[in-house]
């Protein structure tokens, strides 16, 4: 089977990376110079990878579809399950620890009702989490953003602002603190050196094991799902 590029980004990094997204595209991240040749050789070299990744994904799309917003689909927030239910009267999106409800007279605008919600949620925990690291780490930033992206939960720009996508307030909590140590600890360490990996574990002994559960786990993050908001 032929690899298709379905979009090429290039930038000023300097190595070719590769994504897969969740709905099986292949994204190319390559550096200015670096030539369509030397592009097609590196996708030749890792042809067999790539075609598994897509595979994998597609799989997974199948067993986590994107959400119909119908009543009784399950929705995750802070890695547990909240049931969708539209309540007659109610008067906002709001979850009582075992539903997430909503006023039945957005039913049709479910969608940016309850993605409005995740943002708010989102914002709240993540400012609260990263002020508590922050503090214990005794480290300083400038601000948060909750972002939309699809697959990039967290990063952490020169001038100290932290963005969070609202995709990760998904995440059961100590997961979402391992996001928010490895953002914090980009401060003052912009790459991923070996310094870089010491702060995170200063800040975290166990990152390993939390970094491992978003290989092992991110399709449950549902990180195409709402891809639109």
């Amino acid at each position: 089977m032929k690899v298709i590029i379905d979009e090429l980004v290039r930038s000023k990094r300097r190595t070719i990376g590769l994504e897969i997204t969740a709905d099986a595209k292949l994204i190319i991240r390559a550096p200015m110079r670096v030539t369509k040749k030397e592009i097609d050789a590196a996708i030749t070299q890792r042809a067999a990878w790539i075609l598994q990744k897509q595979e994998e994904a597609r799989s997974r799309r199948e067993k986590y579809p994107p959400k119909q917003c119908e009543e009784g689909e399950t929705f995750l927030y802070l890695g547990g399950p909240l049931k969708l239910t539209y309540v007659d009267g109610a008067p906002k999106v709001e979850s009582n620890g075992e539903n997430l409800i909503v006023p039945s007279k957005k039913r049709d605008t479910a969608q940016k009702v309850i993605t409005e919600w995740y943002k708010t949620k989102a914002f709240e925990v993540f400012c609260e989490r990263a002020e508590f690291y922050a503090k214990r780490g005794g480290v300083s930033y400038d601000s948060i953003k909750i972002t939309s992206a699809l697959s990039r939960w967290g990063s952490c720009s020169n001038g100290k602002r932290l963005c969070f996508t609202w995709r990760l307030v998904l995440a059961p909590c100590e997961m979402i603190d391992y996001v928010i140590v490895h953002e914090l600890s980009h401060i003052g360490h912009p790459d991923h050196s070996k310094a870089f990996w010491q702060r995170v574990e200063q800040f975290m002994p166990d990152f390993e094991v939390r970094r491992k559960w978003f290989r092992d786990n991110s399709a449950l993050l549902r990180p195409d799902f709402f891809a639109k908001n």
